[in-house]
């Protein structure tokens, strides 16, 4: 009688070569544990206190605990940006370990938007020092000048993700990135008064949260095929819908406020 195979584990490949290798999408370490949860939650606490003095420095925004929309927003903010800043420590991090980082569409989308959101919030206080300066007051100038050099300064990253990201839906997604953002300041350019912003033309200048949208068709997608990624992925993923839901929040408070001021204000978030 032939001895007994010895015990699998229900989580290995089921290869049928017999050499036990995970495929490329299900990748087995690093998994997440308590030490991503702790940094994870510090950064969040110290993006929360970084939003909370920027929303102070405007001092015409009203208080962040003043409004609900207000206060959801803000949140989500903190949150996202919280995980952002995770994500770069987690790139250096594995850079450092030698771990290749990222691999996966997420995680290239991690660092895609960590970058981003760091650097807006590095350039927001120089935003707010030349609204200042200015004797006419904020205009629609001073708010696409901040996207305009935001698009600029990001350039290099995207292009950088969109090569390494070799998926093309994941690449449709990834261009659907500039091309809503090129839409929404060019639609906000045939509505706005040069002279004072709207909160019309802000609503249309926020066209990039679209491009949530296509990032959800392209995860149910993944899902429907049976892609499994590990959790760096998806907090790209959750990354991003984090950011746009506080964008959108937002574009409701505006809306209701309609208040040029506080528009030029809150423009770079």
């Amino acid at each position: 009688m032939p001895p007994e195979p010895p015990g699998q584990s229900p989580f290995a490949s089921t290869n049928s070569s017999g050499a036990g290798a995970p495929i490329s999408d299900r990748p087995e370490p690093p998994r997440l544990g308590i030490l991503h949860l702790m940094v994870l939650t510090a950064c969040v606490a110290v993006w929360m206190g970084v939003t909370r003095i920027e929303l102070l420095a405007a001092e015409e925004l009203p208080a962040p605990g003043s409004d609900p929309l207000l206060a959801a927003a803000v949140t989500l903010h903190g949150i996202g940006g919280g995980a952002a800043l995770s994500g770069l420590i987690l790139f250096v991090a594995r850079r450092l370990r030698r771990i290749p980082f990222p691999i996966h569409p997420g995680e290239y989308l991690l660092v895609m938007s960590a970058i981003s959101v760091t650097l807006g919030s590095a350039v927001y206080p120089v935003f707010l020092l030349i609204l200042r300066m200015a004797t006419s007051g904020p205009t629609w100038w001073s708010m696409v000048g901040v996207w305009i050099v935001t698009f600029v300064v990001n350039a290099p990253v995207f292009i950088w993700t969109f090569v390494r990201v070799k998926i093309w839906r994941w690449r449709v997604f990834l261009l659907s990135i500039p091309i809503c953002q090129v839409a929404g300041v060019g639609l906000m350019s045939l509505t706005s008064s040069v002279a004072r912003p709207s909160a019309t033309a802000f609503m249309i200048s926020s066209l990039p949260v679209a491009a949530s949208i296509v990032l959800l068709a392209v995860v149910v997608q993944d899902h429907l095929q049976g892609k499994r990624y590990p959790w760096s992925h998806w907090l790209g993923v959750a990354l991003r819908l984090c950011l746009d839901a506080a964008r959108i929040i937002l574009v409701l408070w505006i809306m209701l406020a309609q208040d040029a001021v506080i528009l030029a204000q809150v423009a770079p978030f």
